[in-house]
């Protein structure tokens, strides 16, 4: 029998110091009770708190978590891009450092995997998801306008591009981030974009999403810029820009 695929889990922080202790604890809890081999990059981008030093710490007594961090700050695609390019697992995942999507999800998205999709990735929107916390109509209905004028833009079909958690089969992975360009929240767009236009699977798969109050997304806010960088996904792919991997 061979030996069970090492799972790599990729999270991205900035200024997560209030948070990423915990965070850190609950996946390692959880990743060591399943008993499979297992790496996990936490991808320190450019904070100016504590969080490097926090995950530092944590590294020190954890050996299968590693830091990578640079500075100064680049945007959470390139963080994201460069903690799964990183990985050396199959497959490869990457989750919000505040795990608003909980870990306990993985072995779901891996069996995902196993049964045949390249990417598998949570939806808000799925009729089987569970929202728990504070959900405003206003902040659905902004969420739902936000993603019907992407899928508009690009011609995706997923219901939810921007839900912080998303598996990969490791070469889909690969060809998607060597790919990808876009370095702020858009990058999901991108991601999912190239694994339309690399014809790999994908799958939508309901959650249980617990709403941080302190959200570094505001969709008031970030939702105009998010859409000027779904159009310059659309400039590069004109452009002949996907065509090959950097």
């Amino acid at each position: 029998m061979s030996a069970p695929a090492l799972l790599s889990v990729v999270i991205p922080a900035y200024n997560e110091a209030q948070r990423i202790g915990p965070s850190l604890e609950r996946v390692h809890a959880h990743l060591e009770s399943r008993g499979k081999p297992y790496e996990v990059l936490v991808v320190n981008d450019g904070s100016l708190d504590a969080t490097g030093d926090q995950v530092q710490r944590f590294v020190a007594s954890h050996p299968r978590f590693r830091l990578i961090t640079f500075s100064p700050n680049h945007g959470k695609g390139w963080a994201v891009r460069t903690g799964i390019l990183a990985a050396a697992g199959d497959p490869v995942l990457f989750a919000d450092a505040d795990l608003s999507t909980p870990i306990d999800v993985v072995d779901r998205f891996e069996a995902a995997l196993a049964s045949g999709h390249d990417v598998a990735i949570a939806s808000r929107t799925h009729r089987d998801t569970v929202i728990v916390g504070w959900n405003p109509w206003y902040r659905r209905l902004s969420g739902r306008t936000f993603n019907a004028v992407i899928r508009m833009l690009t011609g995706l079909s997923v219901r939810d591009t921007q839900c912080g958690f998303k598996a990969f089969r490791r070469v889909a992975a690969q060809a998607i981030f060597r790919r990808a360009r876009i370095d702020g929240f858009a990058f999901d767009v991108e991601a999912l974009y190239l694994a339309k236009k690399l014809e790999y699977r994908v799958t939508e798969l309901p959650i249980r999403w617990e709403n941080a109050d302190d959200s570094k997304v505001n969709v008031a806010r970030d939702s105009w810029p998010m859409v000027r960088e779904v159009m310059r996904i659309r400039r590069l792919d004109r452009a002949g820009a996907y065509e090959e991997p950097r």
